[in-house]
């Protein structure tokens, strides 16, 4: 049986890995709207851009808005994602 600081332990070991792919998933969306811009920026040329962007745009926007990623807030991380320290 985990003593409770191994299960908080383990917590904050989920916490990183969920910080990680959060990270990933923005640098994704950062992809995602470079490409719908240079698809948008290149209309007559790519016949492809107007079915394309339009759909990165969508997908780029739900991810960013939260939509297809809700998430709980956490109030024991300050805004850098550092531990907050708790009070005495």
């Amino acid at each position: 049986m985990k003593t409770l600081l191994e299960k908080i332990h383990d917590k904050e070991l989920q916490i990183e890995a969920l910080r990680a792919q959060i990270a990933k998933l923005e640098r994704d969306i950062e992809t995602l709207q470079s490409a719908a811009r240079i698809l948008n920026d290149d209309d007559e040329g790519n016949p492809l851009a107007d079915l394309v962007a339009p759909e990165l745009s969508a997908k780029a926007a739900a991810v960013a808005s939260g939509d297809n990623h809700p998430q709980q807030k956490n109030n024991n991380f300050d805004q850098g994602g550092n531990k907050k320290k708790a009070w005495p």
